[in-house]
């Protein structure tokens, strides 16, 4: 399911193929999303949704196929190199650091993108203060988005479900700048999906 979009092809996967022993996961799989366009694979379990995501974010090697994000390959990087060119995703299970505060937990999804060596971290001088002052104005800005400012000083833990399962989709968005988030939809999440991928197409 797709919405339209005029603008260039911002994410193409080509011909992916996928394979666990003998089962196949992802057949010839070909699409095109473009720029500004909101894209959804939609399937039972089993068909291989979150295989594709897998493979666009580098969890998963596809054996055959390719994978382009702004017409650069990217079937061969790494996560991390993947996550630095703007695409980042969330996943069934909640994933966040249990004694931090939701701001913290924000904060610490943006860490690939200090600049500051871990020396003037720990002494927290020099460029470190300026990078933590301008991370945290995009968390904050986030929080105030999402209408989390109840929570922003609560440790996750404490948080009502539904609020928890808000947070990871937070993390995402708030990781990069952000061209590309892809949403691996739980339980409970469809509620904020539209609102969070509005935020998530606006490069930061």
């Amino acid at each position: 399911m797709e919405g339209s979009s005029n603008g260039d092809v911002k994410l193409k996967l080509n011909n992916l193929h996928l394979s666990f022993g003998g089962v196949k996961a992802l057949d010839a799989m070909s699409i095109e999303i473009k720029e500004g366009q909101i894209f959804s694979i939609i399937g039972p379990n089993g068909a291989g949704k979150t295989c594709a995501l897998n493979c666009v974010n580098g969890f998963y090697r596809a054996q055959q196929g390719e994978i382009y994000f702004e017409g650069q390959n990217i079937t061969k990087l790494k996560p991390y190199t993947i996550a630095q060119l703007g695409i980042s995703r969330t996943f069934q299970n909640i994933q966040l650091y249990t004694g931090l505060t939701v701001v913290d937990n924000l904060m610490a999804a943006r860490h690939f993108l200090f600049k500051s060596t871990w020396l003037e971290g720990a002494l927290y001088f020099g460029k470190s203060h300026k990078e933590e002052v301008r991370h945290r104005r995009v968390v904050e800005e986030i929080v105030d988005f999402l209408e989390l400012e109840r929570w922003r000083k609560q440790v996750v833990t404490m948080l009502p479900c539904s609020t928890v399962k808000e947070t990871p989709l937070s993390t995402r968005i708030t990781s990069i700048y952000l061209t590309s988030t892809l949403f691996n939809c739980n339980s409970g999440m469809i509620d904020y999906l539209s609102l969070d991928i509005g935020v998530a197409s606006s490069p930061r």
